[in-house]
């Protein structure tokens, strides 16, 4: 899927592989299962971030539920994608640009499968999971065809907020490098600085 912002491809191993037939395998942990995401076009600046996002919050995640879909027109049999989505408390809505719906959940690749055959967890590299409870800064993309919001630069768009209140990065990139570290209510005002300017046209 090539979305406005970035071009993303979800590579996901062994989808088309059957779970183990051994019922015993519902006592075994979780085989894992990489997902391997290309994020280009990674943010170099705040101003950057701020510009392409469609929305930036401030929130808590909570509730994580697993979700399958089987991707229209695929040409391998039995391909099933496995994404969590987790519920937003919202506590400060950054931006949110025009048109968009209010930011109630957000959508990440992977997750725990589980069968009566078994349990496979789908892990995302580089990425690790969110923790529940855990509050973040979050710049999300509105996914049309999913009908749902998705961090819009992988692991470089989610920052977890430490209980001292300082950003700490998911990500590698030079977003992550550049605000980890700093406090988020002084990045906060940074970003509804920039959201408060024109904002450019969305690329389609």
């Amino acid at each position: 899927m090539v979305d406005s912002q970035c071009v993303w491809i979800a590579l996901v191993a062994a989808f088309a592989v059957a779970f183990g037939a051994d019922a015993g395998a519902q006592r075994q942990p979780a085989s894992e299962v990489p997902v391997v995401v290309d994020y280009v076009n990674l943010p170099s600046t705040l101003e950057d971030a701020v510009s392409r996002a469609d929305v930036i919050v401030r929130a808590r995640v909570s509730d994580p539920q697993v979700r399958t879909r089987t991707p229209g027109g695929s040409a391998v049999p039995n391909v099933v994608v496995v994404n969590t989505v987790f519920k937003l408390d919202v506590i400060d809505l950054l931006k949110r640009r025009e048109g968009t719906p209010d930011p109630k959940e957000v959508m990440r690749e992977g997750g725990e499968l589980v069968t009566d055959k078994g349990a496979r967890r789908f892990v995302e590299d580089a990425f690790p999971m969110f923790d529940t409870n855990e509050e973040y800064l979050l710049f999300l993309f509105w996914n049309d065809y999913l009908g749902t919001y998705q961090p819009a630069f992988g692991p470089d768009a989610a920052f977890r907020i430490t209980p001292e209140g300082l950003l700490k990065g998911l990500g590698h990139g030079p977003l992550a490098k550049r605000e980890s570290g700093r406090g988020a209510l002084e990045v906060g005002d940074r970003i509804r600085q920039r959201a408060a300017l024109p904002q450019p046209e969305k690329r389609q």
